[in-house]
């Protein structure tokens, strides 16, 4: 196994609490800002042909913010030589990331060798506060082809306390008042059923409940927002049951009556819900004139039916897909073809949504319960289109029954990422043996153009 150690102390000043942004992938930090050198400790293990040369990269997970992709280096040369039952180690800088959850480990080698990573000690100055330990004891690079890199996630296994942090118990977070501007649309045709809709806010440090909608007629209202963090995105909720037509948005925007930060949201598309209502979430990602929002994505969901005796069903499925930034909300699977879920099959869907970052889990679940209802779920995997044209997949096995009346009698499941594979890169988990590829789609989205004289029309109703 191989076990990955943290120990970590985060300093700092009241004045330097403020967004930081770490080298390397560029992630930004809401948290104590102040930057904390930390000692890496690679070790490998003691085996046969254990030993490798090549590239290697840290990327430790905190509940404040990531450090970013870190390079381990030795001198001025990127390749390292880590020998049979050595330790290596190197100095990476980072915004104090709180309490950590789990670490991506990367690694290349022009020789294509394995590599046994035994475990991973990280230390910060002569006082460690917290200590972190990732097992895994495994070998990687197995999988690598050239210019690629293997990639690990490794889990939180156990933390300690060594010493008494003085930053454990000072709360930073604070309620922030918000005004909010919703603009709708009057609608072209008739909607049946008047919607009920809530929303909520996504941040870097978490998310609202649902909230109210006071108005849509562009009067201000107001918000209090409490452990949020940089607000990232907001989801529209249908609360009832579908719409016969969506709702035409032409305006949202939110406003801090504190710092006076503004932000805008992308409403080009208009619709919530989808054009003809046949959907019950939308985001909506931020706008901030000194960086690019979270880009707009089409999840593939391919959801495979095992090949047991009656691990088909009939009835209605719903997942949550839950991200690095934030989550989809529950969305039901909405059926493309008459008998999806049948045995040994796989059943394809598309999810709309903002950039989750990297998917690290699957909410499942079904509301049918009896006889007939029960369903023996294999995997679910996620496709997600990149900018440079290819796709990474997320891997979800469960290999368990959703049924009430069958095995723990639970129609709801939470599903861990196995590993990713993406054109760039080939990640496993700890116990992944081999998974299977599955294309995904990308689907292409079009906007659609507003008039100006169509503001007046809309204020007025």
């Amino acid at each position: 196994m191989m076990l990955i150690v943290l120990d970590k102390v985060c300093e700092g000043s009241e004045e330097s609490f403020e967004d930081a942004e770490a080298e390397g992938d560029g992630s930004k930090y809401e948290s104590f800002g102040s930057v904390v050198e930390y000692s890496v400790h690679i070790y490998t293990g003691d085996a046969a042909n254990a030993a490798t040369v090549g590239t290697v990269f840290i990327n430790a997970f905190g509940d404040k913010g990531d450090s970013g992709k870190q390079w381990l280096t030795e001198s001025n040369s990127k390749f390292v030589t880590f020998d049979r039952g050595k330790v290596n180690i190197f100095k990476i800088n980072a915004v104090c990331l709180g309490k950590l959850y789990h670490v991506i480990i990367g690694y290349n080698s022009q020789k294509k060798d394995d590599w046994l990573l035994e475990k991973v000690m990280i230390t910060e100055g002569e006082m460690p506060v917290s200590r972190y330990i990732f097992k895994h004891n495994n070998w990687i690079g197995k999988h690598q082809k050239d210019n690629e890199f293997s990639e690990v996630i490794i889990h939180l296994e156990e933390s300690d306390e060594i010493y008494t942090n003085p930053l454990k118990h000072v709360i930073f977070d604070h309620k922030e008042q918000w005004y909010m501007w919703i603009l709708r649309l009057p609608d072209s045709g008739e909607i049946l059923r008047k919607p009920e809709m809530s929303m909520i806010v996504f941040g870097t440090k978490g998310k609202t409940p649902l909230l109210k909608i006071a108005n849509m007629k562009n009067l201000p209202f107001e918000l209090s927002l409490e452990g949020v963090g940089e607000i990232r995105k907001v989801s529209f909720v249908l609360l009832n049951p579908y719409l016969n037509k969506g709702i035409r948005l032409f305006k949202l925007r939110m406003k801090n009556l504190k710092t006076k930060q503004e932000l805008g949201f992308n409403t080009e598309r208009c619709w919530l819900f989808e054009e003809h209502g046949t959907e019950t979430v939308t985001e909506l990602a931020a706008v901030r004139p000194d960086r690019q929002p979270l880009r707009d994505i089409s999840y593939s969901v391919r959801v495979l039916t095992g090949n047991l005796p009656a691990a088909s069903t009939d009835v209605d499925v719903f997942i949550m897909i839950i991200g690095e930034h934030g989550d989809t909300c529950k969305r039901k699977l909405r059926r493309p073809h008459s008998a999806p879920f049948e045995k040994h099959q796989v059943s394809v869907f598309n999810i709309q949504a903002v950039d989750l970052g990297i998917p690290t889990q699957v909410h499942v679940e079904h509301d049918g319960v009896g006889y007939g209802a029960g369903w023996y779920l294999e995997a679910i995997t996620i496709t997600e289109p990149t900018e440079t044209g290819g796709a990474n997949e997320y891997v979800f096995p469960c290999q368990q029954w959703l049924d009430s009346e069958v095995a723990d009698r639970q129609t709801k499941r939470k599903l861990k990422l196995l590993g990713k594979v993406s054109n760039e890169s080939k990640m496993l988990t700890a116990n992944q043996g081999s998974q299977n590829q599955l294309s995904g789609q990308k689907k292409v989205h079009e906007e659609e153009g507003l008039k100006e004289e169509q503001i007046s029309e809309a204020e007025a109703h």
